[in-house]
């Protein structure tokens, strides 16, 4: 073998020893963790006797649960009342109108049929009408004719001398009558006839041009029933306002005056601070509601080595009265008091640690194994921290720099968000 050869091998043992040294490491290991459990605490935001208070400790309680109600004495009603009054009011007269327009459309309806009964007759009486005065008007074009042939016998009666030039004037009057009678009959004729054709449009009129009855009673109902709904049309935006005032009073005492505390989730009474009957100040805490089902684990770490943890890293955490594990995330490096960093980490109030502590939350698939006395009182547990490999460290530097690169195996899980 050459010497090469031997080179070759050297460097590759060198590799694999230094590959088990720096990846084989277990991370960073605390016995002194503690499981405890989220916890909430409900507090009055308003001045007022306590009418119910919270269930005992220990009780369990489930979501949306009614926990403490808290009722301001000194409310005026006044304004509430006169609201619900007008309310009542305006959907009374609401009512009213709409029986109101239930009526005048029945009247209404009634009219247009006999109205539409008297037009039908109107018109047949018309044509009747226009058939007397057509006859009439041939009568006096037939009597016209005759008398201007009278006046033409008279006329040649009076140059032979045989009558007198008086009997010749009244000829001709009497053809001036009939010639004029022929005029007046074919105006009739016309009128009537004008009288049909409006007629046979709906828009029926008396002999004398007037609008007839039932025409003027169906506009007046029209009218009465166009008034009727523009009235309901008021009344119900009238009605409207009025029910938006009502909510805004409605809110405005629930807010102000009274007000329900209900479960956030489902978990058991850790402490109750007042009883019934008691005088609260707004901002008074109530009670404490401990979430068994998001418990978290708080760990300790020694300061000279704070900045080696990071959100998202993963934890095995295993309770010391159980040989079961529970995984993990960090979700917080905290430097200070927990108490009041982050509501949403807030623990049990006798437990406030400071210093370097790590909060870690559990997966979704290990609470169950979590949860179960996390609410009665603090788990002591062994917590092992996964510090990152240099394998672990060179291969998250390869995917930052060649993304479209694959890589095999179980390399850098990527951080969960806090």
């Amino acid at each position: 073998m050459k010497a090469s050869d031997f080179l070759i091998l050297f460097l590759a043992v060198l590799v694999a020893s230094g590959w088990v040294i720096f990846s084989g490491r277990n991370g960073f290991s605390v016995s002194n963790a503690m499981i405890v459990a989220r916890s909430i605490s409900v507090i009055s935001t308003i001045d007022g006797r306590v009418e119910r208070a919270g269930p005992q400790v220990g009780s369990e309680v489930k979501n949306n649960q009614l926990l403490a109600l808290i009722r301001n004495g000194r409310i005026d009603l006044g304004r509430s009342a006169e609201l619900e009054s007008r309310l009542k009011f305006l959907q009374t007269e609401i009512a009213n109108a709409q029986n109101e327009r239930k009526g005048l459309v029945r009247l209404l309806t009634k009219f247009e049929k006999r109205g539409t009964s008297f037009s039908d007759w109107r018109i047949e009486d018309l044509r009747l009408e226009q058939s007397v005065s057509m006859h009439e008007l041939n009568a006096a074009i037939e009597r016209n004719t005759l008398q201007t042939k009278e006046v033409e016998r008279t006329a040649s009666l009076f140059e032979k001398s045989h009558i007198s030039s008086v009997n010749l004037e009244i000829a001709k009057t009497k053809a001036q009558i009939t010639k004029s009678q022929v005029e007046a009959a074919k105006a009739k004729l016309s009128r009537i006839q004008l009288l049909v054709k409006t007629a046979e449009n709906k828009d029926t009129f008396f002999g004398d041009g007037e609008t007839s009855y039932w025409a003027k009673t169906i506009d007046a109902l029209n009218l009465r029933v166009f008034d009727n709904a523009n009235r309901i049309s008021t009344l119900r935006a009238q009605l409207d306002q009025t029910q938006a005032q009502v909510n805004v009073e409605t809110d405005r005492i629930k807010k102000n005056f009274v007000e329900e505390h209900r479960a956030p989730f489902n978990g058991i009474i850790n402490a109750v601070y007042v009883a019934k009957g008691a005088r609260v100040n707004s901002g008074t805490p109530l009670l404490q509601v401990l979430d068994c089902s998001q418990p978290i684990a708080i760990v300790p770490i020694p300061e000279h080595r704070f900045g080696e943890f990071s959100v998202g890293q993963r934890v095995t955490v295993t309770p010391i009265d159980s040989e079961q594990t529970i995984e993990g995330r960090i979700k917080l490096v905290s430097s200070g008091p927990l108490i009041g960093s982050d509501k949403t980490i807030t623990i049990q109030q006798d437990m406030t640690l400071s210093g370097n502590n790590l909060i870690v939350g559990f997966d979704e698939q290990d609470r169950a194994h979590a949860s179960p006395g996390s609410c009665d009182s603090a788990r002591k547990a062994i917590v092992t921290i996964h510090t990152k490999s240099l394998f672990d460290r060179l291969a998250g530097w390869f995917h930052v720099y060649f993304p479209e690169q694959a890589v095999t195996g179980t390399l850098v899980e990527s951080p969960a968000k806090s």
